[in-house]
């Protein structure tokens, strides 16, 4: 605890590293490539109100994995209090799919990043 996770040489010869980098390129968000140190594992916490701690923990395992977006969206609703149906989590998907269609056109477009996502 408290110490950075360091990725090993192992990681750069993993093909999921290689979809992981592509991805991260094709959805045209600044700063995912070229930007930072690159060898830091990261992750996501999802932390409840006051000392109630850790809601939810994603660590990386392979540079560039994603937490899954219907993890977080079940965490959140959990300690929110928000009920969470299937309608809920179909718009999510829709408006994830926007997002990416606009990042994906801004980047044949030749931004680097989407304005206003």
């Amino acid at each position: 605890e408290g110490e950075l996770r360091w990725a090993g040489i192992d990681q750069i010869i993993r093909p999921s590293l290689w979809y992981n980098t592509f991805r991260n390129w094709r959805s045209g968000v600044k700063g995912n490539l070229l930007i930072g140190e690159g060898r830091i594992f990261g992750g996501l916490y999802i932390l409840r109100k006051g000392d109630e701690g850790i809601a939810y923990k994603f660590e990386e395992t392979v540079l560039g994995n994603l937490a899954p977006i219907s993890d977080i969206l079940n965490v959140c609703s959990q300690i929110s209090g928000v009920d969470l149906n299937e309608a809920s989590l179909r718009r999510a998907s829709a408006q994830d799919a926007q997002v990416q269609e606009r990042a994906q056109a801004a980047a044949a477009a030749g931004q680097t990043d989407c304005d206003g996502d």
